[in-house]
């Protein structure tokens, strides 16, 4: 347990230097990112839906279980980032919230 602190503190520090020399949008951007992966390596669902999994079964990608998907785009533009939909073509995914609502419970099993 004292080494993950050591790690999420040597993490802070790196954000703390960031921020000296960048703007406050830039900052929330990679905060946000930040965020959502303690989350999901937390066994939590992430907020934002930067991080992208890989199915083990079929190689697909999708994104990690998120909380909330209805309004992932209004969290997403509180913190500087684009809506998820041009967000996931980086992966050619497209963006379907209720298709992703449909699936979390799958996907969710996945991610434990």
């Amino acid at each position: 347990m004292l080494i993950r602190c050591f790690a999420f503190i040597g993490l802070c520090l790196q954000v703390t230097l960031v921020c000296e020399k960048t703007s406050v949008q830039l900052i929330k951007n990679s905060l946000a990112l930040l965020i959502d992966r303690i989350e999901i390596r937390e066994g939590r669902k992430q907020r934002y839906g930067s991080q992208i999994g890989t199915n083990p079964n079929n190689k697909t990608l999708y994104v990690l279980p998120l909380i909330d998907p209805d309004n992932v785009d209004k969290r997403r533009a509180e913190v500087g980032l684009g809506p998820i939909s041009e967000y996931v073509k980086n992966w050619n995914l497209v963006w379907d919230v209720e298709k992703y609502k449909s699936e979390l419970p799958e996907l969710e099993k996945l991610n434990r």
